[in-house]
């Protein structure tokens, strides 16, 4: 009884003192329970699942970066919607659709970049800047479709959101692709490593002569373009552009990022952990779908989530920063 208590709490320190682990063991609870609703693990439904989780990953490659800076990017469902609808209105009126394309992603870019600029250099808070930039957006797009669908998309831009490669889809190689690439940015280069040292002490990136309101800006920028990527993404998926489609993914980007161990305090949190925690997003939602519950009702199922996550990752640090407090009394009492 004694070992089997003892092996309780080894279980419990490993989920709680490990990211990866803590989000990998998250999204088994979340499929043994999916598992137990009809129709959840058809093949069919679970491609549909990484479909959906390819959408609220590659956002959340930038949203990442900024919550490690202990900022916010609230503005992904802003651009999710904006840089496609320009795109359409672009192809429609007659500009080659490579071209279209590119002009999609460049707004995606110079919206992260004006959220950066706000907040470095103006000083306005992340969570206000980012808000209201994606409000803005959205409102755009409400003006430029005139409050409803917009199609016109080439069938070739189509089947790239629909089709698949070798079985797998184009959506998840995408998927594949940012994250590696964002994993490789973070952990392998200079610039990975200073935004983790703007997260967690500013001066550091001073001593080096930089500047982090440069830093700050690129960061913000480099979510611009991974938000317009998904914008892209998704119209590719729906063949249309809506203003409404992208309101969840404010919330399921920031929710991704939590469960795969991001940080709110800063300074710490991985790509690949955002990742794997979009899927454990996508499999909730298309649980809570098949289950039929109104996606308000889901708002709420994630909502209370983050903060139930957020509570725990609070008290995890405070456990830490207590146990690091009594080690240095110890040592210095001892020598």
């Amino acid at each position: 009884m004694q070992k089997s208590v003892l092996k309780t709490k080894e279980f419990f320190r490993a989920v709680s003192g490990r990211p990866l682990v803590r989000t990998l063991v998250i999204i088994a609870a979340v499929c043994a329970a999916a598992a137990l609703i009809p129709n959840f693990l058809k093949f069919s439904n679970l491609m549909n699942v990484l479909r959906q989780a390819s959408v609220i990953a590659i956002p959340a490659i930038g949203v990442t970066m900024a919550m490690i800076t202990k900022g916010i990017d609230l503005s992904t469902s802003g651009v999710i919607v904006f840089a496609p609808m320009c795109v359409v209105v672009l192809y429609r009126g007659g500009v080659p659709f490579f071209l279209c394309a590119l002009c999609g992603i460049l707004i995606g870019i110079l919206a992260g970049l004006l959220n950066g600029i706000l907040i470095a250099r103006v000083g306005v808070l992340p969570f206000i800047a980012t808000y209201v930039s994606g409000t803005i957006m959205l409102g755009l797009t409400m003006v430029i479709g005139n409050g409803g669908s917009v199609t016109g998309f080439p069938k070739g831009f189509t089947q790239i959101g629909n089709g698949s490669v070798l079985g797998i889809p184009w959506s998840n190689l995408i998927m594949l692709v940012c994250v590696a690439a964002g994993a490789l940015f973070l952990a392998k280069t200079k610039h990975g490593n200073r935004i983790y040292a703007l997260g967690n002490n500013e001066a550091v990136i001073r001593m080096e002569g930089l500047s982090p309101e440069k830093l700050l800006i690129a960061i913000y920028g480099i979510g611009g373009f991974f938000s317009a990527i998904a914008g892209l993404l998704l119209s590719s998926q729906l063949s249309t552009v809506h203003p409404t489609q992208g309101n969840s993914y404010q919330l399921d980007c920031v929710a991704a990022c939590i469960l795969g161990g991001t940080s709110m305090l800063g300074g710490s949190g991985t790509v690949v952990n955002s990742a794997l925690g979009a899927v454990g997003i996508a499999a909730m939602r298309n649980a809570l779908n098949l289950l039929g519950l109104h996606p308000y009702v889901q708002n709420l199922v994630l909502g209370s989530l983050i903060i139930f996550i957020v509570a725990v990752n609070v008290l995890l640090k405070r456990r830490e920063r207590r146990q690091q407090e009594s080690f240095h009394i110890r040592r210095a009492e001892n020598g």
